[in-house]
């Protein structure tokens, strides 16, 4: 069902489908898009709308338009841009609130989920010296959504589902209030845990986890229809996190506790809460790091992708692969982005500007910093193979083409608007359709 954020049942699926777009400053190693009007070197740049609040900007504005309100000051530590170390020049950006009204409609919740993610990640990733990267985020994932969710919420209703839109704004502030690791959103007294709500008992047969009552998963061997069952607990086999009750992840095959910011974790197995990482620092030990803990570096500062101390917003890690680069072939500095044009030989993280990657001809040894091709072009070199498209396209026999629309032939989910490629043809993916061991 939805690749929703605000509750259990479809969180796993929105981050999944979310692109998560960064590199080091203002390049990206994901594929993407967008014209030459929207492409940015780190500017206030702006997608469509306005900054005013309320339900006539969703309406009129689309998804570049900031829902929720204007200058709310930069967040999540990310002052730093600006500052006498370098990175772009810090500017009040609308990062929250996202929806101040208090009610959200079913028709907008789509519109302010992505939103909401885009928002959550430009603070915990320590994007946020302008808004290219939260406007770039919403280009990124703007097709999916469409495709996806908007056309899966209006099946709720027949799926007996019910949406609770007084909730689901309580729910979107929350988001908005919490840091990275997130809000619980299954606890009790949380609004998350009740913007939705199933209503097919245990045991019942079911198409998706949200159609469960008292939160259930839809578990089955692989083949529609599953039943409802309780989540798996602590030490049960599971598939994916959507298979494990609350505070738990699936790791290494086992439904196990989620691992908060900044302790221990082992690489593998250990699930880190909200937007973090299990990743090894400068002394090797494997610590969940919040996206924004990596992207610290300032202008003319050292940054190791081997550890993953990378660059703040605007900047690049430019390698002593790269022309002008220093030191060691995992260590660099922090410099301005590359624009088009200029020499690269980074894939990633990407030295280029936002909707830019550094295109290298196979055997080559340079490249340069070219934008991501448009429809009907020939797909770009990534990593000596040729894949690269832009935002909402797919290379298919070496030319950059738009996303499959459910019930078109496929051969992998990669082409499909959907993200599900089944039995050979593009459809909406759901819960039932992935086994759960033991099922």
């Amino acid at each position: 069902m939805p690749a929703g954020l605000f509750e259990r049942p479809i969180l796993s699926v929105s981050i999944g489908w979310i692109v998560l777009v960064g590199g080091c400053g203002g390049g990206s190693s994901s594929n993407g898009g967008g014209d030459a009007a929207t492409r940015s070197t780190g500017g206030n740049t702006r997608i469509g709308g306005d900054a005013s609040t309320g339900t006539d900007t969703i309406a009129s504005g689309g998804l570049g338009g900031a829902i929720g309100g204007a200058a709310g000051g930069v967040t999540g530590g990310s002052a730093s841009g600006g500052s006498a170390t370098g990175g772009a020049t810090s500017v009040s950006i609308p990062l929250t609130p996202t929806w101040t009204a208090s009610t959200l409609p079913l028709d907008h919740y789509c519109d302010v989920e992505l939103d909401t993610i885009c928002r959550m990640f430009a603070r915990c990733m320590n994007k946020t010296a302008s808004n290219a990267y939260y406007e770039f985020c919403l280009a990124q994932n703007a097709s999916r959504m469409q495709a996806n969710c908007k056309q899966e919420l209006s099946q709720l209703a027949a799926s007996g589902v019910a949406y609770d839109a007084a909730k689901s704004a309580s729910c979107v502030q929350q988001f908005d209030q919490a840091g990275c690791a997130g809000p619980d959103i299954l606890s009790e007294t949380s609004p998350c845990n009740a913007v939705f709500t199933g209503s097919i008992p245990l045991d019942g047969q079911c198409t998706d986890d949200i159609e469960c009552a008292n939160h259930r998963i839809c578990a089955s061997n692989g083949t529609c229809p599953g039943h409802c069952t309780e989540p798996r607990t602590e030490g049960q086999p599971c598939s994916t996190d959507a298979n494990c009750g609350a505070g738990f992840g699936c790791g290494g095959g086992v439904c196990v506790k989620r691992t908060a910011i900044g302790h221990s974790c082992v690489s593998g197995s250990s699930v880190c809460e909200g937007l973090s990482n299990c990743m090894a620092n400068a002394q090797g030990s494997y610590v969940c790091h919040s996206m924004g803990d990596i992207n610290v570096q300032g202008l003319g500062e050292t940054c190791d992708t081997s550890t993953m101390t990378l660059c703040r917003d605007g900047l690049a890690c430019i390698l002593a692969s790269d022309p002008g680069g220093t030191t060691t072939s995992t260590t660099g500095t922090c410099k301005t982005v590359l624009t088009d044009g200029q020499a690269c030989a980074t894939v990633s993280p990407s030295p280029c500007m936002d909707y830019s990657y550094c295109a290298i001809a196979p055997g080559a040894a340079l490249g340069t910093c070219q934008p991501w091709p448009t429809a009907g072009q020939p797909c770009g070199y990534f990593g000596g193979f040729q894949v690269m498209c832009g935002s909402g396209l797919v290379c298919i026999d070496k030319t950059c083409q738009p996303l499959l629309s459910n019930g078109a032939n496929c051969t992998s989910s990669d082409y499909c608007l959907s993200g599900s490629c089944l039995g050979g043809i593009c459809s909406t993916s759901h819960s039932c359709q992935t086994a759960v061991p033991g099922i």
